[in-house]
């Protein structure tokens, strides 16, 4: 007996194997997807974005507020134990920079500075990008913009470009976003 070796054209192949190829094709395209797709457990709602966003703008506002009309109160809600936006390793990073006062003498003293000088300061945020959630529940936000002082005894220095990067999550028992880090990535002035 012998055997008859038959040679296939491409098209009378595809005729006969046509659906099992797209079927591997599909097969394979879905599987691509199923292992590419976001973590659910990562993805942050669409209200808790716009929050988070917000806060991220009111923190911003408050770290470089030094008008001698607002700084006090800005400067309280960011500091204040219970209920700040700064969570407390983050308020003694900013005290180390000399961003926030140690106490509450040099805030007051601080304070009556801006006012003697007739400081304002006026914040521009240019805009606000937010990443995906990372392991621990907090989520990066980079909030980029420019700071204006004017001051009636101090030459204006014109502005200033900066470029803060948190790590905002949520107060431990409570809906209340809080930053947990802190980094100043801005431009250093000319």
């Amino acid at each position: 007996m012998y055997w008859k070796v038959r040679r296939y054209t491409p098209k009378e192949l595809l005729k006969l194997y046509g659906l099992h190829i797209a079927l591997i094709v599909s097969v394979a395209i879905n599987l691509c997807l199923l292992v590419t797709r976001p973590n659910l457990a990562k993805t942050v709602s669409p209200e808790v974005k716009a929050d988070f966003d917000a806060f991220a703008r009111k923190v911003t506002n408050h770290i470089l507020d030094t008008s001698y009309i607002t700084y006090e109160a800005a400067t309280m809600s960011l500091m204040s134990p219970e209920s700040g936006e700064l969570t407390p390793p983050v308020v003694r990073i900013l005290q180390q920079q000399q961003q926030l006062p140690r106490d509450m003498s040099e805030l007051k003293a601080t304070a009556k500075t801006y006012m003697a000088q007739r400081r304002v300061s006026a914040v521009r945020i240019d805009e606000v990008n937010q990443k995906e959630m990372d392991g621990r529940g907090l989520v990066p936000v980079e909030v980029v913009g420019v700071v204006a002082v004017h001051s009636a005894e101090e030459a204006d220095p014109g502005p200033v470009h900066f470029r803060f990067r948190y790590l905002i999550g949520m107060r431990p028992g409570t809906t209340t976003p809080t930053v947990a880090n802190f980094q100043d990535l801005s431009p250093p002035a000319r």
